[in-house]
């Protein structure tokens, strides 16, 4: 019987001569980006390679509450780009789901720049009549990311039967 390399536990069929032994399980130590632990069956020496940095996904939030998910980007903050994590969007009656992508963030004024000279006619139209213009919503809107989805004619059926039935239910 030997220990393994790193974690010292008992390893057994192990021919006497044997000098490196690893016992199977995951290395475990943090790798030097500081975030990540090393995933390599036990090993000596060191966990990366010179010239060799940590990729594993970026577990830091974003501000809209998803983990940024760009490679290992130790001591650099996070990149400005648009986050692809899936969300539940519903319709207002609750009766659709859909699974988008959340698409926060990204290049500060990006959007901005990106709306259409008609979206931007419409809200100064809107301006003009001393109406509120939601820019944020005009943005979503044209980005296809709403959080919500536009109910139906399926919706509305339900709907008028969801409320024949309570009608019915309250005249017994």
């Amino acid at each position: 019987m030997c220990n393994c390399l790193l974690h010292y536990q008992n390893c057994v069929n192990v021919p006497c001569h044997a000098k490196k032994v690893s016992c199977g399980s995951a290395c475990g130590r943090l790798l030097t980006c500081g975030q990540h632990f090393c995933k390599r069956l036990c090993h000596e020496g060191v966990c990366l390679d010179n010239g060799v940095v940590c990729t594993s996904p970026c577990p830091l939030l974003r501000p809209c509450g998803h983990p940024c998910q760009s490679p290992c980007h130790p001591g650099d903050p996070c990149p400005t780009v648009v986050c692809r994590m899936k969300v539940k969007v519903i319709c207002n009656c609750g009766r659709k789901s859909d699974m988008v992508p959340c698409l926060a963030g990204g290049e500060s004024g990006a959007g901005f720049a990106s709306l259409s000279s008609e979206d931007l006619a419409m809200c100064m139209r809107q301006l003009e009549l001393g109406q509120p213009v939601d820019v944020e919503a005009t943005l979503c809107a044209m980005r296809g990311d709403q959080s919500r989805l536009k109910c139906d004619e399926e919706c509305a059926q339900w709907q008028r039967n969801s409320l024949e039935k309570s009608v019915v239910i309250l005249s017994q």
